[in-house]
């Protein structure tokens, strides 16, 4: 899994949460674990090693370079509320970036096309998390505007095959 180096919110919030889920701590993330206020030393103990322990796994999922953002945080859950607030900013100017962003995408000429629909989903998974998702039937016109640009250019790209392929 790649460190969280500001460039990969979305993919890392997505590998991370999973992470926490699989080792039974995404509950001291999103704030269902609670500590009893009758509990036990043990319980408190076992509380505050866990909380500790998933604290740790997102200040060791995060490049040195983005640290800053959790260093005043003191509980899991803070940290990762600090992270989303940093990276999912919901403003309109935010969401219209994105959105003209994505509508205005073009395919590199030295891009392939896997990657061209890589960069496609991970601006509407950005979108999405800002609450300002793009729907299916944009995504889909906009895939199909995609083919219809590349069948244009399969007459010019055919001269251009290697000898095998004839």
């Amino acid at each position: 899994m790649d460190k969280l180096d500001g460039s990969n919110w979305i993919t890392w919030k997505f590998q991370v949460k999973h992470l926490l889920l699989g080792k039974g701590l995404w509950k001291y993330i999103d704030g269902s674990a609670m500590l009893a206020e009758d509990a036990t030393e043990e319980q408190r103990l076992k509380f505050k090693s866990e909380s500790q322990k998933a604290f740790s796994i997102l200040a060791m999922a995060i490049s040195a370079s983005q640290l800053y953002l959790i260093t005043s945080c003191e509980e899991p859950k803070e940290a990762w509320d600090a992270l989303k607030k940093h990276f999912e900013r919901e403003t309109l100017a935010n969401k219209l970036f994105l959105k003209k962003k994505y509508f205005r995408k073009e395919m590199s000429e030295d891009s392939s096309i896997e990657t061209h629909i890589k960069e496609m989903k991970e601006l509407t998974d950005k979108l999405s998390s800002i609450g300002s998702p793009i729907s299916e039937e944009d995504q889909v016109v906009t895939l199909l505007f995609l083919e219809a640009c590349l069948h244009h250019l399969t007459p010019l790209l055919l001269p251009l095959r290697p000898v095998w392929m004839i």
